[in-house]
């Protein structure tokens, strides 16, 4: 869980609330869209660290970690990485889609470190296969396996989490506080600057 806030947080909605002038009451405000802003695009930081090391579409890494907004009375984002695991088609798999009759590969095969190589997906004589979820959710389409050695039932193959992907969560703070902290004030200039246009193009 990482936390996207400002230390007195008081002190810096005076600051906007002066230099909005006439529309300082607006300053919580201007504040929480900074904030929301920064925690969107941190988020989008956090899925390019995990794809150093791991092979995984930038939007997929992102839908796997919520984030919880800040608001005028509690100008505090969280992001959270924490939860299920991944679905090895958010990586790479080979054929990617489905394919029947002599197309049908003999094995399906998949990547998730990006130092690794194509592995065989297949565990005990049991092959891995793409299927088409009635009820999707991230997904139309995912690697699944049977479970014993009938039809059904069948469950979903699963790789790392994005909050083992990322490792310490503290680390990677580390790794990007400066930039997380230079977006948030780059931020709140937009945003003054935003209200202030608006206000002018009603009036």
């Amino acid at each position: 869980m990482i936390q996207i806030e400002i230390k007195n947080s008081d002190v810096i909605v005076r600051s906007i609330a002066e230099k909005l002038g006439s529309l300082s009451k607006d300053a919580p405000v201007v504040l929480k869209l900074a904030i929301n802003e920064t925690s969107n695009k941190t988020r989008t930081i956090m899925a390019q660290e995990a794809q150093k090391a791991y092979i995984m579409k930038l939007g997929s890494a992102k839908k796997y970690m919520k984030i919880k907004k800040a608001t005028a009375t509690k100008p505090v984002a969280v992001i959270s990485s924490r939860g299920s695991p991944t679905l090895v088609n958010d990586h790479k798999i080979s054929p990617a889609k489905m394919q029947t009759g002599e197309s049908r590969p003999n094995i399906l095969k998949g990547k998730v470190l990006k130092k690794s190589k194509m592995n065989p997906l297949e565990r005990n004589g049991i092959k891995a296969f793409l299927t088409k979820f009635t009820n999707s959710g991230l997904h139309n389409v995912g690697v699944v396996e049977r479970v014993g050695r009938e039809r059904y039932p069948i469950k979903p193959l699963y790789s790392p989490a994005i909050s083992q992907m990322l490792g310490s969560e503290t680390n990677v703070l580390n790794v990007i506080q400066s930039e997380v902290g230079s977006i948030l004030q780059k931020e709140i200039t937009r945003q003054i600057d935003r209200r202030i246009r608006r206000e002018r193009y009603v009036n």
